[in-house]
């Protein structure tokens, strides 16, 4: 019966791991600092003077997709628009980036 107590009982460790879960937050309760603003597609595209398909290539997405952010049907998601937004100030980088990504 001795041993079973001693089963039983919780350790220390146990109870600073209990402790920690309590105080880490929640999924919901995780908050933004910010968000990114949504670039204009199109715009951007147009500024570096590249089609549809070139730019689809160089951000290494669909063309489908492309023509959903710019025709307002979709929006790009956080990532997207990080990259959008690298790709704005830093086109080449983004463009070797994807191609030597995809070697």
């Amino acid at each position: 019966m001795m041993q079973k107590e001693l089963f039983d009982q919780p350790t220390s460790d146990s109870k600073n791991a209990s402790r920690k879960r309590r105080t880490a937050p929640a999924i919901g309760e995780i908050k933004i600092r910010h968000e990114l603003r949504e670039p204009n597609v199109a715009k951007l595209r147009k500024s570096v003077g590249l089609s549809q398909a070139r730019f689809a290539a160089a951000l290494g997405i669909s063309v489908a997709t492309l023509q959903n952010w710019e025709q307002g049907r979709r929006r790009p998601d956080g990532p997207a628009r990080v990259l959008l937004n690298v790709f704005k100030r830093h086109p080449k980088i983004v463009a070797e980036s994807v191609a030597a990504a995809k070697r």
